[in-house]
């Protein structure tokens, strides 16, 4: 009886070594995968990491161009705008200069001919001068208008060569694994294990019973063969 528990105890424990064992390789599989997958994880962050350098040197060349070209455009509207109020002062100033000269020969003029100044005649003609002369300085107030108009499209225009298509960076975006967790592999196991190792030694037992009844059967067979020979042969 005793030979017939052990080797049940024997079939079950194999099965559970067994299943335990494939357990631990299952765990030894997943934790190649994970070196395996963090490998190729941290492959990508690097190149990512590359790519976004590379984002950030184009996006700062553009940046240092466009400061280039704004300067630039400024500094010709400034200098321009400079030179149109110089010339524009010294060309009003000199107008002025000439008005002034021009009234006071046509009052010399009246003055020399004994014409009154407060004739209507005379009121005329200073009147016409004084509006002409106001003409000459609202024209000149418009060219310098224009002129500043014209400084502003000149920097507007520089102004639209800037390139402000910058590039995004490139978010990085983990990868994901999934893999059965290394405990529930090996509970897994265990559970599989136990199962399959009460199946086997249950089963190791009824065949050792069912060999020993065989045995038992066969050796009684064999007895009374040979008592009823003995018999036969006089054996009483």
């Amino acid at each position: 009886m005793g030979v017939v528990i052990g080797m049940g105890a024997l079939a079950a424990g194999s099965a559970i070594f067994g299943s335990m064992q494939q357990g631990q390789q299952q765990v030894t599989q997943n934790a190649i995968q994970r070196l395996q997958f963090e490998e190729q994880e941290f492959q990508r962050k690097m190149q990512n990491q590359v790519k976004n350098r590379q984002i950030a040197k184009v996006n700062a060349a553009k940046w240092m161009a466009n400061r280039n070209i704004a300067k630039a455009a400024n500094k010709a509207r400034a200098e321009e705008e400079f030179w149109i109020d110089y010339n524009f002062n010294n060309a009003s100033g000199q107008f002025s200069r000439e008005f002034s000269k021009a009234h006071d020969q046509i009052r010399g003029v009246f003055t020399s001919r004994n014409v009154k100044l407060n004739s209507g005649t005379t009121r005329a003609l200073m009147r016409s001068s004084i509006e002409s002369g106001q003409r000459g300085m609202i024209s000149q107030r418009v060219s310098q208008g224009n002129a500043f108009l014209s400084a502003e499209r000149k920097q507007q225009a520089l102004l639209a060569r800037r390139d402000f298509g910058y590039n995004d960076q490139i978010p990085f975006m983990p990868g994901q694994l999934i893999q059965q967790s290394d405990s529930s592999i090996m509970s897994t196991a265990l559970t599989t294990g136990l199962i399959t190792g009460a199946m086997s030694g249950a089963s190791a037992y009824m065949g050792a019973k069912q060999s020993q009844a065989q045995t038992a059967a066969t050796q009684a067979s064999a007895d009374a063969t040979q008592n009823l020979a003995w018999q036969m042969g006089g054996g009483w």
